[in-house]
Parts: structure tokens; sequence; C-alpha cells
């Protein structure tokens, strides 16, 4: 299968996983009591119109269910994470990301992926090295 068919239904199917009360004696159906949009390893960055496909996406789901809120799994950016990656690169992925969850008014609660920490950072005291700042970036209140 090929990456964009599966990040196309993997969305799809995560939208698709409401939580609905159900009257067990009657066997019926009722009113849907919380409906969750769970998306993870959106692994965002800039070119080949990803954000574009992204929002889209996004825009797509969100538009077909009366979504509460968003649950993001983690790996928001490309990758932060591999040796060669500078402080502009991170930047401009997280700047990617934050006009990608833009498409929405739905508050987003986000666990930090293996991918969104900076650990190449020149130093433990920068900014924006590790947990802290990956935490900051996806609006976490606290790790």
């Amino acid at each position: 299968m090929k990456r964009r068919g599966f990040i196309q239904n993997s969305l799809s199917l995560g939208i698709g996983g409401m939580l609905t009360k159900v009257n067990v004696d009657k066997g019926e159906k009722q009113k849907p009591v919380l409906r969750i949009a769970h998306i993870t390893d959106v692994h965002i960055e800039a070119g080949n119109s990803i954000p574009a496909r992204a929002a889209q996406y996004l825009k797509k789901a969100l538009s077909a269910n009366n979504v509460d809120f968003i649950l993001n799994g983690g790996d928001a950016i490309f990758d932060a994470s591999y040796e060669n990656v500078t402080r502009e690169m991170v930047t401009e992925q997280w700047a990617v990301w934050d006009e990608f969850i833009s498409n929405t008014d739905l508050e987003v609660y986000s666990c930090i992926g293996n991918h969104d920490p900076w650990w190449k950072a020149p130093s433990e005291s920068d900014v924006m090295y590790g947990l802290d700042y990956a935490a900051k970036r996806l609006k976490m209140p606290h790790r």
C-alpha cells in the first residue's frame, strides 16, 4: 500500500472510532456521548504539497463528523531526532505543524512522539532541546 493511501485511510479510521452510548435493553443506538478525532504520526514537513494535503484530509474528516476534540498521538513533525537536523529545520517543521493544526478551532490534546524532540541541540541548556520544547510547541500544559 502506498504511504499516501495508508495515511488517508488511517485518518478516516481514526475519525470513525467514535464513542457511542448504546441502550442495552433495547439494543438501540442513542446520541454519541463523545466524539474524538485521533490523529497520529502526521510527520508533517514543508514540500511536496504535504501541508495542503494534510489540511485537506483534516478538514474533510472533521466536517463529516461532529467531533468534540482532537487527540494527537505524537510524531507531529517530520523528524527532529536525526543527527544532521539543524535549528532552522526544527523551527520550520514546527511552523508547518502550527499552520496545519490552525485549520481547526477544536481543542487539541497531544502526546510527544519520539520524532518531536530535538536532541541534537548545541547543549542541553538550549531552549529548543528535548521534551520541554516539544511540549511547549504542542501546547501541553506540562509533560
